[in-house]
């Protein structure tokens, strides 16, 4: 039987969530292979088909401890060389599944997350202004990446046009294999009562914006406070709006930014508290300017919560235009404000959100998407 070795930072954030990894991991490792997760920054599940090894420093030898038939990461904890270490020794297929686009650049996690517009990914960012680290690893070491029998997954139409302009994945085979939706918990609260749990008035339009990262540039709060004023010039009724926000609180209050009502509930502990508070909202607002994901426009959509958002992201895979949400350029606010507008419009609108979700992909369809990608590279 084949040996796929997964290799990813950690198995989840604080014991209560579960990192994207260890979500597809558990998944894959049904399938007819011998799988073995490497995390490579932290262990807190009790997994037997999980190994710690620290891999936040000196990587050198790595190749030695593990046996691969196939191996894939799932972010850019790996350096470059002992990628090519890897694959010198086993020459066997590397896998990028992206949970990010860091493994495409230069240093930064995602090519726009400042509202640069950058497209060096695509040739050279060497000298990227996003960098946050200090990191001597450039492009040009991970073009050396081209030369090996190199794949890569990615998990939204957006995702895959990154890579399929990166010199690193150039001639490789990509393929498109979203996350599993069916996966994702679903409130069994009705709206009134998820309300009632987190006491949000009844009778008010609910706007719902969340991220454990709130202060981060990439997330867009500075957008979402813009679309939200914008919506607050288009409005009589600003009364009958009221914004609910979680995760941590970002340094400057939405309080100060925006003038709609503000309830924050907090930081969710569990992903099925959080299925209940996106219940409770009547749209989602996605103000995150890049990302493979994010899991807040599926889990809302799944949740049957409509989504306003921007399109640097999944949310044109999965959303119904007009129907299930509504999909706008990113950066532009305006037509945000006016998305929101339509949402607050059509709000008394009874649609399935869940339709669209689980045609682009289900926990059976991505099984079989995976077990036919890794026995047709491991041929």
């Amino acid at each position: 039987m084949k040996n796929i070795i997964h290799i990813g930072g950690m198995d989840t954030y604080d014991q209560t969530h579960e990192s994207g990894n260890t979500i597809l991991f558990d998944i894959i490792k049904k399938l007819p292979f011998n799988s073995t997760h490497v995390l490579g920054l932290q262990r807190l599940k009790n997994d037997p088909q999980s190994v710690f090894i620290p891999l936040g420093g000196g990587q050198k030898g790595l190749e030695n401890y593990i046996s691969p038939d196939a191996v894939i990461l799932y972010d850019s904890l790996l350096k470059p060389q002992t990628v090519l270490d890897i694959y010198e020794k086993h020459k066997c297929p590397i896998i990028w599944s992206a949970m990010g686009h860091d493994f495409l650049t230069g240093g930064c996690a995602y090519p726009n997350q400042h509202g640069l517009s950058c497209e060096k990914f695509k040739t050279d960012c060497s000298e990227c202004p996003q960098r946050v680290n200090n990191s001597p690893e450039t492009l040009k070491d991970k073009i050396r990446l081209n030369e090996i029998e190199l794949y890569g997954v990615a998990a939204s139409t957006y995702s895959l046009s990154l890579m399929n302009n990166s010199p690193i994945f150039k001639d490789k085979k990509c393929a498109l294999i979203p996350f599993p939706y069916d996966e994702i918990p679903v409130s069994d609260l009705s709206k009134e009562e998820a309300r009632e749990m987190f006491s949000i008035p009844q009778d008010k339009f609910v706007i719902f914006w969340g991220t454990c990262h709130p202060d981060t540039p990439r997330k867009g709060k500075v957008y979402a406070e813009e679309a939200l004023n914008n919506l607050y010039e288009k409005v009589s009724n600003p009364e009958d709006f009221v914004l609910v926000t979680a995760g941590l609180e970002p340094t400057v209050s939405f309080k100060n930014t925006q003038p709609f009502e503000l309830i924050h509930a907090g930081y969710m502990d569990t992903r099925e508290k959080l299925s209940h508070l996106y219940k409770a909202a009547d749209v989602g607002l996605q103000s995150t300017v890049e990302d493979a994901g994010p899991m807040m426009v599926t889990e809302c959509l799944m949740n049957n919560t409509r989504v306003v958002s921007f399109d640097n992201c999944v949310s044109p895979d999965v959303i119904e235009e007009g129907k299930t949400g509504f999909v706008v350029p990113t950066f532009d606010t305006e037509a945000m404000g006016e998305a929101l507008l339509k949402a607050y419009a059509t709000k008394d609108l009874v649609i399935d959100c869940t339709k669209k979700c689980l045609e682009f992909n289900n926990k059976e369809s991505f099984k079989k998407k995976w077990f036919d990608f890794l026995s047709e590279v491991m041929k």
